[in-house]
């Protein structure tokens, strides 16, 4: 799914309500100016308001739908916490897909393909950096830093 750039701080804190304890995100009522028809935010208000906003979008992650537009819960449970969007930097979970505070930080991309805890699934050595060139016969190791790959060497 694209990331899609958070709505205002502001809208985001008159549409939501985050629980710290739980990280579940909450639809605050909405007001009559908000509608074309007054009836329509008593509809609104009547279904959603107070309950869980988005739906769940497989792995335990869940999306909320606000305009229209799709945005992931753990960037709204980021930016109405810390009171900053995320911008273009990820949002980590650094245990599971619990939107809890302590449990979210912000890293570069960089920083979150380095913390990826599975090898790729083609990885036959177990290690990363290293693979098997079956035109040499051996192992060839390498790393890649500040988007530049480093050669280290070719193994038995």
């Amino acid at each position: 799914m694209k990331v899609n750039r958070l709505p205002s701080l502001s809208l985001l804190r008159t549409r939501l309500r985050l629980d710290p304890k739980t990280g579940f995100l909450y639809w605050r009522e909405r007001s009559p100016a908000e509608f074309y028809r007054r009836q329509d935010a008593a509809t609104w208000n009547a279904k959603h308001a107070g309950k869980r906003a988005g739906a769940e979008k497989g792995r335990g992650y869940r999306t909320v739908r606000i305009n229209g537009i799709s945005y992931h819960e753990h960037r709204i449970a980021y930016a109405l916490h810390y009171g900053k969007d995320p911008g273009r930097l990820h949002v980590d979970h650094a245990d599971g897909p619990s939107n809890k505070p302590s449990n979210l930080s912000l890293l570069t991309n960089q920083q979150n393909v380095r913390r990826r805890v599975r090898m790729n699934a083609n990885n036959t050595s177990g290690v990363h950096g290293v693979y098997w060139s079956k035109a040499s016969g051996k192992w060839v190791a390498s790393i890649q830093t500040a988007g530049a790959k480093i050669h280290l060497g070719v193994f038995s």
